[in-house]
């Protein structure tokens, strides 16, 4: 989309991208969609050749609203679910929506003026960014040749054996804060970095501090603490489709049905970015790889709240979607929004990345 509409870009872009902002940016001055942007966009537009630019459309796109943080949004959803643990409740239902894990109003009509800040700290996220990226190249790529060898195993299995993973690695990392401070206790050499609370360790503490409201006893505390991650960590959102995502791709690996080469380590991060906002979406424009996994059994119709999923293999559906919000508004809204904004504010922002005098 940035390349359909950056002045200097001289190749062909499919017109599809260009007609998709045009829909995307009316109905988004229209007041009757919202793009958040969050902090995946951020990341991912890092590396690419024009990073600014990319910043530039989506914070017109999302007009100020931001999604919170996957962490956040993470903790959230594993406090419900133990409160309905410990209330009897039925696992895996939630009150929550859009407006919990979003910052700004999304009800809320648009200001005429948007104004950002350039923080200037892109150099040293990118940097961080592309170690993490180095490690996770060799992690999928081992993931892979271990899907590749197991053949045939069923969606079960393998959502089994991903969930059993993602149980490790969330208490292996809260594990490294722990030893890390132990270390710094007894006066041995450590990275002062790995001495604070990481995402994992917090989540971990939060845990074991909503259990002791229930009780004072700290084997008691550790024993539920436990028994909630082995047995009902399943039904946090963010958990459940997470495990389904890795466990659709693994299964499609191991039975041949899709080459190990064809994921990398973005997948990951894409994985992260559907699992944390897809309840939170009525509609979601993915890549054909990760929509192609929403739209298959079972993850289809086990996903509560599966919002519109399209992707370049549906892009003219896209299109229509965006065409059928416009159609069904009522006439009266289109008069209030001319008459707060005037006559020409709903016309896309054809030269949104054009030098600005």
């Amino acid at each position: 989309m940035v390349k359909s509409l950056h002045p200097d870009f001289q190749r062909s872009v499919d017109p599809f991208f260009l007609e998709a902002f045009k829909k995307l940016d009316r109905l988004s001055k229209l007041q009757l969609i919202v793009c958040p942007d969050s902090e995946f966009y951020e990341n991912e537009s890092i590396f690419s050749a024009y990073p600014s630019e990319h910043k530039r459309v989506y914070e017109l796109l999302s007009h100020g609203i931001t999604y919170w943080p996957f962490w956040t949004v993470l903790r959230f959803e594993i406090h419900e679910q133990l409160e309905n643990w410990f209330e009897k409740r039925k696992m895996g239902q939630t009150k929550y929506t859009v407006h919990n894990f979003v910052h700004g109003d999304i009800d809320e009509w648009q200001e005429k003026l948007l104004i950002t800040v350039e923080t200037g700290r892109w150099k040293n996220l990118k940097a961080d960014l592309q170690t993490t990226n180095l490690n996770l190249k060799q992690g999928i790529a081992e993931l892979a040749d271990f899907w590749e060898s197991q053949k045939d195993k069923d969606f079960d299995f393998w959502f089994q054996h991903e969930l059993k993973h993602w149980k490790n690695t969330f208490e292996e990392g809260a594990s490294k804060t722990i030893e890390a401070a132990m270390k710094y206790i007894q006066g041995l050499s450590v990275d002062p970095l790995e001495i604070l609370p990481n995402s994992s360790y917090m989540i971990l503490r939060e845990i074991k501090e909503f259990v002791g409201k229930y009780t004072k006893d700290e084997d008691e505390i550790q024993k539920l603490t436990k028994e909630f991650l082995l047995e009902q960590i399943h039904h946090v959102p963010f958990v459940r489709i997470h495990t389904m995502l890795f466990a659709a791709i693994a299964t499609k690996i191991s039975s041949g049905h899709m080459k190990k080469d064809k994921i990398n380590s973005s997948i990951a991060s894409d994985i992260n970015m559907v699992s944390t906002y897809l309840p939170f979406c009525d509609a979601i424009f993915l890549d054909r790889q990760m929509a192609g996994l929403l739209r298959d059994q079972p993850l289809k119709n086990c996903i509560d709240k599966m919002p519109q999923v399209f992707s370049m293999a549906n892009k003219q559906e896209f299109l229509t979607y965006l065409d059928n919000i416009e159609k069904n508004t009522p006439t009266t809204h289109f008069e209030k929004v001319k008459e707060v904004y005037g006559e020409e504010w709903v016309n896309p922002y054809l030269t949104v990345l054009h030098p600005q005098l």
